[in-house]
């Protein structure tokens, strides 16, 4: 496998498991919404949008995830494929920086949010309120995800009740 597949690989890891949480699951976009083009990376971005972007994606926490995304889908990809010298997870690893996501993701926010949006995101996170948000998101997230899978997999098997279950 080359350098460029396994960091292919490790980077749509990273960014579906930063997304979706739970592996069982699939993101579909209904036909009648537009797929959004990808933010331009090598737009110019005004300095006080880029920092206050900057703030934004460390007060939410969305660096810390995607860091971690990465390192645990480069564990992954470096178990799945043994005679890849461990010299190229290494570094992979090691460019696996905040500067290195911050410099990335800006452009998304560039592109999706105006200067004023994220000011007025920065205060609310920046806010007692916005500060239990970030603190329960997480855990929020996830027992929602496990209540609907639960609730499609009892209804799955009242509409299919021969069907096989599914092994873990």
């Amino acid at each position: 496998m080359s350098l460029k597949s396994l960091c292919i690989i490790g980077a749509s890891a990273a960014l579906f498991s930063s997304t979706v949480l739970f592996a069982d699951t699939k993101q579909v976009t209904p036909k009648t919404t537009p797929v959004p083009k990808p933010a331009p990376a090598e737009k110019v971005i005004d300095k006080a949008k880029g920092e206050a972007i900057a703030d934004l994606l460390n007060t939410t926490g969305v660096v810390a995830r995607n860091i971690d995304a990465i390192k645990k889908s480069l564990a992954e990809t470096r178990k799945a494929n043994p005679k890849v010298d461990p010299k190229v997870f290494d570094e992979l690893e090691k460019n696996a920086t905040p500067n290195m996501v911050g410099n990335l993701l800006v452009h998304v926010y560039d592109h999706y949010y105006s200067l004023g949006d994220v000011k007025a995101m920065n205060k609310f996170f920046s806010s007692k309120e916005g500060k239990a948000y970030l603190s329960k998101q997480m855990t929020v997230d996830m027992e929602s995800g496990r209540i609907l899978q639960l609730y499609m997999e009892n209804l799955g098997k009242k509409l299919a009740p021969g069907a096989p279950a599914k092994k873990k």
